[in-house]
């Protein structure tokens, strides 16, 4: 992980890292067309992710259809987030709502990304899951 990493420096770190990264596609968020078409021009095979209403919510809960998620022990960060992933919590009443807090899931986000196609090939749609009993497994 790099924080604060210039995107004129991206392509070389991430080689540096990955040296096959050109055999492979890669998955990017669609918020950053400027950074996804800088990485075009070095030669990558790169996709935006078609993110949209209720993807983060539709991605968790596939996430958390698998049995298991085994994360590398070398992961921290990812392992971190898995740790501390949480719902919102109503001031008023101190339950537990179904709105995901927005902080630190980056890797999760990258997950999420990755496994997008693999979530409409089978079809998953969970809008009319019930996103609070998800909550609590």
């Amino acid at each position: 992980m790099k924080v604060k990493l210039e995107i004129d420096d991206t392509f070389a770190f991430l080689q540096s890292k990955l040296p096959d990264l050109k055999k492979h596609t890669i998955y990017a968020d669609n918020a950053r067309p400027e950074s996804i078409s800088f990485m075009k021009r070095r030669g990558l095979s790169i996709k935006p992710v078609q993110k949209g209403k209720g993807s983060i919510e539709d991605g968790i809960a596939y996430i958390r259809s698998f049995d298991q998620v085994i994360i590398h022990e070398r992961c921290i960060h990812t392992i971190n987030e898995f740790l501390n992933y949480s719902y919102k919590e109503d001031p008023r009443s101190g339950d537990i709502t179904n709105i995901i807090v927005d902080k630190d899931n980056h890797c999760i986000d990258a997950l999420r990304y990755a496994l997008e196609r693999s979530m409409k090939r089978i079809g998953c749609n969970y809008e009319n899951w019930d996103m609070e009993a998800l909550a609590t497994l």
